[in-house]
C-alpha cells in the first residue's frame, strides 16, 4: 500500500530568515560546525538576506516536491534510489543537528518526512531480498553522514587534469566497481563476512588516472564508502600511506568539479543524471562552487510540479542497469536531485554572506 506523507508549509522559511537575518549565518574566524570548518573568505555568494531567503525558499520548495513524489512509491524503491535519499537525509540531519542558530521546524519537518519515507522503503526492500539490494544493504540502512569541510575550487587548480579521457564510460566495468564496493561492505562472497576487504585489483581500478564521467564518480565513491564505513585505513595502507590516499581523493573531487564546470547544461536525461552525480559528490567534498546559486537554480528548473526530475523538452530516458522508474521518472536521478538540493541548502544556510 502506498504511503502518503503531506508536504510542509514553506512560508515560514522566508519570514524566519528575514527576521533573524545575518546573526544566524555569520561566523567569525574559523568556527567548527559539525565536521566543517568555515573560513571567512568562503561565502554563500549572497550579500544580503532578502535575496538569500528567496533562493533558499526555492530550494526547499523543490526538495519538498521531490520528497512528496517519493512518498507515493515507498514500496517500489531500490538501492539506486534510496542511496540518494539517504544522503539527503544525512545532510538535512546535519543542518538540524549542528545549525542551532538557524534551525527551525520547517527544515526539521522535511527531515522527519524523508526519514519516514526512507525507513518505510528500506523495510520493503529487505522483505523482497533482491540480490542487488542485499549486496548494497549497508548504504540503505541508515543516513549517510560523511561530509567534508567547505573549500574553494580555486585553491586546488593544480590538481586539474585537462587531458582526461572523454567518453571513457564505454570502458567502465560497473559490475567490477560494484564488486569492489561489496568487498568493503562485507557482502561479496569472497569477503566471507569480513568488511573492509581491499584487493590489489580494486585499488588499481579505483586509482586509474585521467578518467571522467561515471567512471570517475564511481572511483570517488569507492573512497567515500571507505571513509563512511571506516575502511580508509585499509585503503591507505594499500596505497602506500594516508597522505597518498588523501591527495588522490582530493584530486578526484577537484576533477569531478572541473568536468562539471565545463560540461554546460545537460542536453538529455543521461547527461542530467551524470551531472547531478558529479555535483552531489564534489558538494559532499565541500567544494562550494558545486552548490553555487547559478548551478543550483539551473538544476532546479528540471524539477517538475509533480516532483519528477526530467528535461521538459527531451524526455528520452535511458534506464540504468539497476534503475527502476517511478511514475515515469528515474528514481536514481530523483534521488541524486534530493541529495544535491539538500547539500545546496546546507551551503546556503551555513556559509556567511559575502561582504
Amino acid at each position: 500500500m502506498k504511503s502518503r506523507l503531506w508536504p510542509v508549509d514553506l512560508v515560514f522559511l522566508v519570514f524566519f530568515i528575514q527576521i533573524f537575518g545575518d546573526g544566524l549565518l555569520t561566523y567569525q574566524d574559523e568556527n567548527l560546525i559539525g565536521n566543517d570548518v568555515i573560513k571567512p573568505r568562503i561565502c554563500s555568494g549572497f550579500s544580503d538576506n532578502e535575496h538569500k531567503s528567496k533562493y533558499i525558499s526555492e530550494i526547499v520548495a523543490s526538495l519538498d516536491r521531490i520528497i512528496n513524489h517519493f512518498s507515493f512509491y515507498t514500496d517500489h524503491l531500490i538501492a539506486d534510489g534510496l542511496f540518494g535519499l539517504r544522503i539527503a537525509e544525512g545532510v538535512l540531519k546535519n543542518i538540524v543537528q549542528y545549525g542551532d542558530r538557524y534551525k527551525h521546524h520547517k527544515i526539521e519537518a522535511l527531515h522527519s518526512r524523508l526519514s519516514m519515507i526512507n525507513q518505510l522503503s528500506y523495510e520493503g526492500i529487505t522483505k523482497r531480498k533482491l540480490p542487488y539490494d542485499v549486496q548494497f544493504d549497508k548504504i540503505m540502512r541508515e543516513p549517510f553522514d560523511r561530509l567534508w569541510p567547505f573549500k574553494s575550487f580555486k585553491d586546488f587548480k593544480k590538481d586539474i587534469v585537462k587531458d582526461y579521457i572523454h567518453g571513457i564510460d564505454k570502458d567502465f566495468d560497473e559490475d567490477f566497481s560494484d564488486h569492489c564496493f561489496a568487498l568493503l561492505f562485507g557482502t561479496a562472497p569472497q569477503s566471507k563476512g569480513r568488511q573492509c576487504v581491499v584487493t590489489r585489483k580494486c585499488i588499481e581500478a579505483n586509482t586509474r588516472e585521467k578518467t571522467g564521467d561515471y567512471m570517475l564518480t564511481h572511483q570517488f565513491l569507492y573512497f567515500v564508502f571507505g571513509f563512511q564505513y571506516n575502511c580508509d585505513q585499509q585503503i591507505a595502507k594499500a596505497m602506500g600511506g594516508k597522505h597518498k590516499m588523501d591527495a588522490f581523493f582530493r584530486k578526484m573531487a577537484v576533477n569531478i568539479a572541473y568536468q562539471l564546470q565545463i560540461s554546460g547544461s545537460p542536453k538529455d536525461a543521461l547527461l542530467l543524471d551524470r551531472e547531478l552525480e558529479q555535483a552531489m559528490f564534489c558538494a559532499m567534498f565541500g567544494i562550494v562552487e558545486c552548490t553555487s546559486r547559478d548551478l543550483t537554480l539551473d538544476f532546479i528548473k528540471y524539477v517538475e510540479a509533480d516532483g519528477c526530475t526530467k528535461l521538459s523538452k527531451d524526455r528520452k530516458t535511458r534506464e540504468k542497469r539497476q534503475d527502476q522508474f517511478l511514475g515515469g521518472c528515474s528514481q536514481h536521478t530523483d534521488g541524486l536531485m534530493a541529495a544535491f538540493l539538500s547539500l545546496s541548502l546546507r551551503s546556503a544556510l551555513m556559509l556567511p554572506n559575502c561582504s
